[in-house]
């Protein structure tokens, strides 16, 4: 799971809401939380709260929300499509694909 693998989280159902200081959304557990904007693309997580359950209906689902719970504390790049919203782990490159809603 790096730059060159990125995690789709297009169809699954999860969440991310995002705007200049707040952030929300879920994957197998929910969370919401504050951010900052180190420039005009990287975003850093100030405080985030998750929710606490055991996921077992997706494969790997898990190890997902931890990259992803990962990234937050490192700092995303932001980069934005007409229809995918992706964001990139500045330290491991892991990256995280979601598409726009209908």
């Amino acid at each position: 799971m790096n730059g060159t693998n990125p995690q789709s989280v297009w169809n699954g159902g999860y969440t991310l809401t995002l705007n200049s200081t707040e952030i929300r959304g879920s994957i197998c557990n929910g969370f919401a939380g504050t951010i900052e904007y180190v420039d005009g693309l990287t975003i850093k997580v100030e405080m985030v709260a998750f929710t606490q359950m055991l996921c077992t209906s997706t494969p790997g689902i898990m190890e997902v929300e931890e990259l992803f719970i990962e990234g937050l504390r490192h700092g995303m790049e932001i980069t934005e499509t007409d229809d995918e919203l992706e964001l990139r782990d500045i330290v491991t490159n892991t990256t995280f694909v979601y598409g726009r809603d209908s």
